[in-house]
Order: structure tokens, then sequence, then C-alpha cells
């Protein structure tokens, strides 16, 4: 086996360097390379292989190298551009050409970001605001977020007060802007993010008083009103707990999750009723929000009815579970507050309630031991913390 190693190749070498190629052979390599040297098209090897591999930037289609290739092959292009005229230079500040290797030329046509209102801005950034909110970051977003949202407030009201002859025209056009945003916060507070409902009742509390600092009612506030339709809805019970054969799994826990978000955001905006209440300076419109203990009391019981109600169908255990499954965490939620349990225990008297159905003494046809577990499990906690 033959080892080319570096003495043979020198060794080979000095047997050769005496020898001469054929005159018809040299002339045509000296030709080629001639060719080579005066067309700049072909002669771009060393850029062709650093813009190949020179690493790009992230955003861009384009790097720097293009322009550098542009400069080489100017003297080639130079007919073009000498015919150029004024009209020319203006394409030029929206358009680059550029000649590439294939003799084609490429339009990158820069992007003009059009101007947002000002009321764009504002809903952009009021998005961008709840999307970023957290614990950890609430003190900061949440003054930023009430200040976008005041100046958006207070701005709208004068641009419709300059228009309109009658303050109530006014204050009517100058809601049809807001009402957009109101109806995102609502839709973005209510039914997402369970871990987050405190703050997103915060939220909103601020966003009901900066309304009635300006002398508004409860009835004239979008955002409220909102609020109410939402309650509305939540207490039709059978038309949201959904358990739908002809749907999937999924559809069915996405819309079973929504509810439930919004039913531990009604229990923490009762929360802050109460706390804000038994404040000395409690703010005058307070007691005549819609949410109290009372409409907490009658949401609880009539859910519980409607669970005992479906425990009597036959064949509806699946369905029974997920209805549970809602009162386990209404329970769970009313128990990191022990005043107002025990308040809503003594009206509606929920552990004697518990303790009937784990019995079973009526003989639920969909009483199942997944059911009586979890209810054990509630009356555990009942015991611990309420009595």
């Amino acid at each position: 086996m033959i080892i080319y190693d570096i003495s043979f190749i020198t060794n080979y070498y000095k047997s050769i360097e005496h020898e001469k190629i054929d005159s018809a052979v040299q002339t045509l390599l000296n030709n080629v390379l001639e060719t080579i040297n005066v067309d700049l098209l072909l002669n771009t090897y060393e850029l062709d292989n650093e813009t190949k591999f020179k690493k790009k930037h992230k955003y861009k289609k384009y790097d720097n190298n293009s322009n550098s290739n542009n400069n080489s092959i100017s003297n080639y292009n130079s007919n073009y551009n000498s015919n150029s005229n004024s009209n020319n230079m203006q394409t030029k500040d929206n358009f680059n050409l550029s000649r590439t290797i294939k003799n084609t030329y490429v339009c990158t046509k820069k992007k003009v970001i059009p101007d947002k209102s000002k009321f764009d801005s504002i809903k952009s950034n009021i998005k961008i605001i709840l999307n970023k909110l957290s614990p950890a970051n609430y003190s900061k977003l949440e003054t930023e977020f009430i200040n976008i949202y005041t100046e958006l407030l207070d701005n709208t009201i004068k641009e419709a007060e300059a228009e309109a002859e009658a303050k109530a025209e006014a204050n009517e056009e100058a809601n049809e802007e807001i009402n957009l945003i109101d109806k995102y916060i609502i839709e973005h507070i209510c039914y997402n993010n369970l871990s987050y409902s405190t703050i997103y009742v915060n939220i909103l509390f601020s966003l009901i008083n900066s309304y009635c600092v300006k002398d508004y009612k409860l009835e004239n506030i979008y955002i409220y009103n909102l609020l109410k339709e939402k309650y509305s809805e939540l207490s039709k019970i059978e038309n949201y707990i959904n358990n739908n054969i002809q749907d999937d799994e999924y559809t069915i826990n996405k819309n079973n999750d929504k509810y439930k978000c919004f039913i531990i955001f009604i229990i923490n905006f009762n929360k802050k009723i109460c706390y804000e209440s038994e404040n000395s300076e409690s703010k005058a419109y307070i007691k005549d929000l819609f949410i109290n203990c009372q409409v907490i009391e009658e949401f609880v019981s009539s859910l519980n009815k409607f669970f005992i109600t479906n425990l009597k169908i036959e064949k509806n255990c699946s369905y029974c579970e997920i209805i549970l499954e809602f009162l386990i965490i209404i329970y769970n939620e009313l128990f990191k507050e022990v005043n107002i349990m025990k308040k809503i225990d003594k009206d509606l008297q929920l552990y004697k309630e518990i303790k009937s159905i784990i019995s079973n003494d009526c003989g639920y046809a969909n009483f199942t031991n997944k059911i009586k577990f979890k209810l054990m499990d509630i009356e555990d906690k009942y015991k611990k913390r309420i009595l």
C-alpha cells in the first residue's frame, strides 16, 4: 500500500518539475484565467464564500455583505447608473435594487409603519399591561394602568363635549371608544388566570372608582354594567356547566375552566366589598354594588340544589362530578375567609347539607364513591376551619 506522506509528495513533484504541458492546453487555460480576471461577475468566489459562511442576523433577510457585493460590481453597472435620473433617485428611497450573481434584481421595499392613533396606542398599552400583570409587578403596573385609562376617559369626554351640544350626548359619545376597551378588560379579568383573581378585582375596583370620582352613577358606568351582564349569565347554571356529548373533552374543559375563573372572581369581588365596607374611609358607592354576601348565598344555594337534582337523574354520573367540581372550588375559596363562610353557613346550613348527601339516605342514583370521597374532604375542611 502506497503511503502519501510529505516525502512522497515532494519526490513526485521533483520528478515532474521540468515537464511541460501541451501548448494547446496551455493556451486554453490562459484564456479561461483571463476571462475570469476581466469579468467581475465571475470573479466573486471569495465574496460568495464570505457571504455564505457568515452568520446572518436573525431578523434581516439581507446582511451587509450584499452592499459590498454591490460595490464590487459597480463598474459593471456603471451604464445603468449613468442613465438614472432624478425620479430614480426618489425611487431609491423606497426600493433597494441589488444585482445578484444570477443577474436578477431583488426588490426590498422598506416597510412604512403607519402612525397609530392615540386611541389605538392606549388600547395597545392596556392590553400589554394586562398580559404582563402578575403579583410580582402589580404595584407598579396597576398605577400605570389606571393612569392610562383615566387619561383616555378624560380625553374622550373633552373631545365629545367640544363636538356635542349637550353633556348627555357628550358622555354617550365618549363611551363609544372606551366601551371597546371595557369589553376587552372584562373578558380578560373575569375569564382568565384563576390565580390572579385578587389583583384583577383590585384593578376593576380602581377603574370603577375612577368613574365615581367624576360623579358618574353606577348605572352609567359601562364596565360595571358589563360585569352585571356576565354575572346574570353565570346565574343560569344549566347554560354554562357544559357536558355536551357532541363536544370533545378539550372544549368541555375549556368552557368549564372559563366559568370557574369567573366564580372565583365574583367571590373575591365580594371579599373586597366586605373589606372596603369595614374601612372607615370606604367610598359611598361601595354599598350600592350589586355583589354582596346575600348574592353569594343565593348562588351557592342554587348550585347546591342543581347538584342534588342531577344526583337523582339516572346515568348522569359524569355531569354530577362536573357540578361538584364547581362546588368544591367555591368551598375552597370561601374557606379562605372564615367570617364570610361562617355567615353563609349559618344562613344556608351547608355543613348539614353536605353530611346529608354523604349519608345518601335518599339513595341518589348517581352517588358514586368518587363523589362521596370529594364531599368527605370538604367535610374535613369544614371541621378544621369553620366549626
